[in-house]
């Protein structure tokens, strides 16, 4: 039922003042998200993946529970010198590191096998989204299925309070995707066998540098 489709937005900024949070911030105003939050919510430390049985932060588990506990998402990936930004790579890597300790080996994520909607808030002009090739690449190899992408361009003079036309086409275009939630074909990463194999590779690449 339509009551039950959870949607959740996340801003993948470290920017308190960040313009993709307050947009996301208006649209939870007409959409009321489960989860609406960035990243700064979850005071993730940066990521050191030669550590690969480092512990993980209370931040990244209460991230990834609130991943696993949405059936649709919003990604706001703020657009930096024409990649995506840091944060969202930690936040990936991280995810990545959680999976592989939990013996799932990078097979399944909270957002994997479910309908991800992309949106970038930028001052730019018109030449914003240039990152979300490479995004939509880096979440689809993680077995998530992005189904639009939305570029809001010229926010310093758009993005207000009162300007809420700015934020209606998208909002209006995921209250009519809860009415037809579809089924993501599951996806199976090559991984390796087990969590001893995968800690095998490392040590072997590890002693090809002694």
């Amino acid at each position: 039922m339509l009551s039950e489709i959870k949607i959740s937005a996340f801003s993948f900024s470290n920017n308190l003042d960040s313009m993709n949070t307050k947009g996301l911030l208006m649209m939870n105003d007409h959409i009321k998200f489960r989860v609406c939050k960035s990243m700064c919510d979850y005071n993730m430390k940066l990521i050191d993946t030669n550590d690969v049985d480092g512990r993980v932060d209370d931040g990244i588990n209460e991230f990834d529970k609130d991943l696993h506990d949405t059936d649709v998402f919003v990604f706001a990936v703020p657009e930096h010198t024409g990649h995506y930004s840091a944060v969202f790579k930690n936040a990936m890597d991280w995810l990545v590191v959680k999976s592989n300790m939990n013996n799932n080996l990078g097979t399944s994520y909270g957002f994997s096998h479910k309908p991800i909607i992309l949106i970038t808030f930028t001052p730019s002009k018109k030449a914003g989204g240039r990152h979300f090739d490479m995004t939509k690449n880096l979440i689809e190899k993680m077995g998530g299925n992005v189904v639009k992408s939305f570029v809001k361009n010229d926010c310093w003079d758009n993005l207000t309070k009162e300007n809420i036309d700015f934020i209606k086409e998208e909002c209006e275009y995921i209250n009519e995707f809860k009415k037809d939630l579809v089924t993501i074909e599951k996806q199976e990463p090559k991984q390796w066998k087990n969590k001893d194999d995968m800690i095998s590779s490392y040590n072997k690449w590890k002693d090809k540098w002694k």
